[in-house]
């Protein structure tokens, strides 16, 4: 079987293949680096027989053993998962607390807190949550249970379940395979190349906390554009999972057949309101922090992220003192948190971002621009 593992100081082998050797798959080298550390990652690069004998052991091995399996037993084992990567102190958190930053150039620390709190959001209790608000009758994944209407309902999640995952936020994955296995779908993910090891080493940790389920998904990689896995696995599936911008969604909507269901997730924006009443000179600066936070946390780049704040008027603080605020607070934030190393495209972009809201600002005096030009942020 193979996983995602350390195969030299430097090299990391990604993604969860059961049922295939290691030695038996070609693989190709992802290259990440961040300041003076480097970091080499190993993704597989499947034939099409090793696509189909994939696809068909993990549409077989949910009937085996998911089906059966009450949803309750499922949350145990993802729960068990979930506690071997807050455990700070074990293998499969300290190669993500290593790996990660130089993987996503995300300062270390911020992803530390940000990765725990995530986490903690798929604990069992929550987990539970989950299947009780989205179903009337958690039940209902195990066994035919009466219906309001009369009769009896069962729920059944797709045999297979295809997931394209993007890669902007660490451990990103986790929501839709969770989701795929409390359905106890058979699922296979296709690693996002810009965040290629979570998805796998958390099949691995699901494995090892019950090994019944170790064929019930798996783990792979294609580059962009390569029908040939591609169009085999749409094929294949009841159900294709899409994440990415507007032109990726639509490149596999033009693969996937019309028998397959197909959900594309595009690129989320949003925003934040607070009202005139939370304004005051205790809570505004509370609310600042908060901000700050949620504008800061992974640069920004998180669904939740917000892009624009509404400031209601007629508070004891205006607006204009909000905003002076939040700039305090990104400055300390920035100064704690560094912002990941901008790429030549993005850098271009801020800079001509600055150069239209400094025009914005000396063309009306009610638009201001705080923070320097070059800052790893600033507000309007």
């Amino acid at each position: 079987m193979s996983s995602a593992s350390a195969i030299g100081n430097d090299v990391i082998r990604a993604g969860y293949l059961p049922g295939l050797d290691a030695s038996e798959v070609e693989w190709e080298f992802l290259k990440f680096e961040r300041g003076l550390e480097q970091l080499t990652v190993a993704v597989p690069t499947l034939t099409q027989a090793q696509t189909i004998a994939l696809t068909r052991r993990v549409r077989t091995a949910p009937m085996r053993y998911l089906a059966p399996m009450p949803v309750t037993q499922i949350i145990s084992v993802i729960d068990a998962a979930i506690h071997l990567f807050l455990d700070r102190q074990g293998p499969y958190r300290k190669q993500l607390e290593s790996a990660l930053p130089i993987i996503t150039g995300y300062d270390p620390e911020m992803i530390r807190l940000a990765l725990t709190a995530y986490l903690k959001t798929f604990r069992g209790p929550e987990l539970a949550r989950f299947v009780t608000e989205d179903l009337p009758n958690p039940l209902i994944l195990d066994r035919f249970v009466p219906a309001l209407k009369g009769g009896y309902v069962k729920a059944y999640g797709p045999t297979i379940l295809v997931h394209v995952w993007a890669g902007n936020v660490p451990a990103l994955p986790l929501w839709s395979f969770v989701c795929g296995l409390l359905v106890k779908a058979g699922n296979i993910g296709k690693l996002p190349s810009a965040e290629p090891l979570f998805a796998g080493l958390f099949a691995q940790a699901v494995a090892e906390v019950e090994p019944e389920l170790a064929d019930c998904f798996s783990i792979l990689w294609w580059k962009g554009g390569d029908d040939r896995v591609a169009t085999n696995l749409y094929e294949s599936s009841d159900v294709v999972l899409a994440y990415g911008g507007n032109s990726v969604l639509t490149q596999i909507a033009e693969r996937v057949p019309l028998t397959t269901r197909y959900l594309p997730f595009g690129h989320k924006i949003s925003f934040s309101v607070i009202a005139a009443q939370a304004l005051d000179s205790d809570k505004s600066w509370r609310l600042a922090h908060a901000a700050e936070f949620d504008v800061g946390n992974y640069d920004q780049h998180g669904c939740y992220s917000p892009q624009l704040i509404y400031v209601e008027r007629g508070g004891k603080v205006s607006p204009r003192e909000f905003s002076n605020y939040l700039a305090h607070e990104l400055e300390a934030f920035a100064t704690r948190y560094p912002r990941r190393t901008l790429s030549i495209e993005e850098a271009r972009d801020v800079a001509a971002w600055w150069h239209k809201q400094e025009l914005s600002s000396l063309a009306d005096s009610s638009n201001a621009l705080l923070g320097t030009v070059g800052a790893s942020w600033n507000v309007v």
